[in-house]
Order: structure tokens, then C-alpha cells, then sequence
């Protein structure tokens, strides 16, 4: 995706549309997940997102707290490179040779807090979704309810012939 001098930046749902179009990807066994501003997708490639509100009721509450953590996590890595200067602007290289980047960014960060060096504390923002203009979901929404039905599951069981305590 190439962008002419002025052109506004496009979301990240569209270049997750062009790069899945462009690749002709189609993975299975595996799933990413998205923000509330990328579609519920089953195909190209499996694409979970929150539940949007008003839920409709504890599994999919359930669901979104779990989707919330897991980003979390997924957030910070991505602030404290961020703190550490590596990724303030877009890259400026071939888009087959970003991922090397990443990756070598990824390893001196992990070098640096080896060798004792503090991060600084996430600056204000640093790890916030960009507003993103809503999408249409799409056919992912059926995995989604599965998968919450999943992660949802009732924390009374009742144990067999066991003290697990």
C-alpha cells in the first residue's frame, strides 16, 4: 500500500484488508485479535473482536473481559517499545523487510531489560487504539460466540470422587 505525500494515513483494518487481499492469505488453526474498530472475520483469516454493546449477557461479558486482558498484554509490549523510541512513526522500509525490523527492535528492548536497564513508565497514550471508523462484521461473529461459550464456562463443576483442594 503506497501513500502519495498528503494522503491521510488509512486505517488499520484497511491495511489488514490489503495486506490479507494482497498475500491471499488464508490460515487456519489459529486466530488474531482486534479491537472494536476491525470486523469480526472467519475468513481470510480468523479475526476475533469484543462483542460490541449492549451485551447480551455473561458469556459474551466473560468473553470481553478475556479479550481485554489478552490485548492488554499485547498493548503494553508494544508501548514499552514504543518508550523506548523504536516505534513513534510508521516504518520507513520495504514492507517485506519490516518484520526483521520488528524482530531485531524486539531483541535489543529484551537486551536492554537483561542488562538492567530501566524502561521508563508508558507515556500518556502510548498504548490507546487509534479511533478507527466502525466496520460491518462479517462471518467470524459464529466462532466468536463459540469461543466465548468456551472461556465462559460455569466455575461450578462439581468434582468427582475428588478433593482438589
Amino acid at each position: 500500500m503506497l501513500l502519495s505525500r498528503g494522503q491521510q494515513e488509512p486505517s488499520m483494518a484497511a491495511i489488514l484488508e490489503y495486506a490479507l487481499q494482497e498475500k491471499g492469505l488464508k490460515k487456519h488453526g489459529f486466530f488474531l485479535l482486534g479491537d472494536s474498530g476491525y470486523p469480526c472475520l472467519k475468513e481470510p483469516i480468523c479475526l476475533m473482536t469484543p462483542f460490541k454493546e449492549p451485551l447480551q449477557g455473561i458469556v459474551e461479558a466473560r468473553f470481553n473481559q478475556h479479550h481485554a486482558r489478552v490485548r492488554s498484554v499485547i498493548e503494553r509490549a508494544f508501548g514499552m517499545l514504543k518508550n523506548r523510541g523504536i516505534f513513534h512513526q510508521s516504518l520507513m522500509v520495504h514492507h517485506k523487510f519490516a518484520p526483521k525490523v520488528v524482530a531485531a527492535c524486539t531483541i535489543l528492548h529484551n537486551l536492554c531489560l537483561a542488562a538492567g536497564d530501566e524502561e521508563d513508565p508508558l507515556l500518556p497514550g502510548a498504548n490507546e487504539s487509534e479511533d478507527r471508523p466502525p466496520h460491518q462484521e462479517s462471518n467470524g461473529m459464529t466462532i466468536r460466540a463459540r469461543l466465548a461459550a468456551q472461556v465462559s464456562a460455569p466455575s461450578n463443576i462439581q468434582l468427582e470422587d475428588h478433593d482438589y483442594i
